[in-house]
């Protein structure tokens, strides 16, 4: 197994496409739906195999979704001794993975809840460990996306003129941030947890978008 799950927070297909993000374009990404409404609900079913379902039927990425659920996916890496690597330091799921994590990257992502995201430190460490290992399951929360966190820890920047373009310029960061990820020698998956409004009440709560490379041994 060399297993990369990237998730890409609070981003939907049609404004990905609206992008300048070459990178992840270069997968041929699809509409799909989340199988959660917040981070807390679809990274645990994500981390089950349960990647969004795609609109299309007969995809190749409903294949893969068929081949990966296991509940108890984590669990089974662990027994099985495959190095796991879960770069999440959101907090909505961040607790129930840190048994999950090697005590040096357990230690970095409880400071990063506390002191701020990194996505540029985790994206250059995972790419170090990806290289080293011949077996390997990697993921990777990329919060630059999240309104939040756009331009530093204002609650207040989604309120204020010009949000479309700083968000615009948040996903053309990650693309660009991810690239050498895309480039490594593994089967990836790159995704979204759920749309950018993600309350009870949004008829498009669900909507994100999906995009893969390798599986050839997913007929």
């Amino acid at each position: 197994m060399r297993l990369i799950i990237c998730v890409i927070e609070c981003l939907e297909y049609d404004y990905l496409m609206k992008c300048n993000a070459p990178n992840i374009k270069s997968l041929n990404p699809h509409p799909s739906w989340s199988f959660g409404r917040t981070t807390r609900a679809s990274v645990p079913a994500i981390l089950g195999g349960l990647i969004p379902e795609c609109i299309y039927r007969d995809c190749i990425h409903n294949k893969i979704r068929k081949r990966l659920v296991n509940p108890f996916f984590l669990t089974d890496l662990k027994r099985k001794g495959i190095p796991t690597f879960l770069f999440i330091a959101n907090g909505w799921a961040m607790e129930f993975l840190l048994f999950f994590m090697p005590s040096w990257l357990r230690d970095e992502m409880i400071k990063q809840n506390k002191h701020g995201f990194n996505d540029e430190w985790n994206v250059r460490k995972a790419c170090e460990l990806a290289r080293k290992h011949d077996k390997f399951f990697i993921y990777l929360h990329m919060m630059s996306t999240h309104p939040s966190f756009f331009n530093g820890m204002d609650p207040d920047l989604p309120r204020r003129e010009g949000f479309d373009n700083v968000r615009r310029r948040a996903v053309e960061y990650v693309d660009k941030l991810i690239k050498p990820v895309i480039d490594l020698d593994a089967d990836i998956i790159i995704t979204s947890d759920h749309h950018i409004q993600h309350d009870y009440w949004h008829p498009r709560v669900y909507d994100v978008f999906i995009a893969t490379k390798g599986f050839r041994w997913v007929k």
